[in-house]
């Protein structure tokens, strides 16, 4: 869920720790958790590659709920 609304922020962690009502340091904390699980940096992740692994979370979800 965070991850999903980081990339739908734009990156913005301020805008991601609103719209979850957390914490900005609780996201920081959350995405760097993901980079590091993951091996990768979203800031350097082109705009396709956020869109796709956007799209990917999604289905995830659709698919943890199934």
């Amino acid at each position: 869920m965070c991850l999903e609304q980081y990339i739908s922020s734009g990156l913005n962690l301020s805008a991601t720790a609103s719209n979850l009502f957390i914490h900005r340091h609780t996201v920081i904390y959350q995405i760097k958790k993901i980079e590091d699980l993951l091996n990768i940096t979203f800031s350097k992740l082109s705009q396709s590659e956020l869109g796709l692994l956007w799209l990917s979370c999604q289905r995830l979800l659709l698919k943890s709920f199934d």
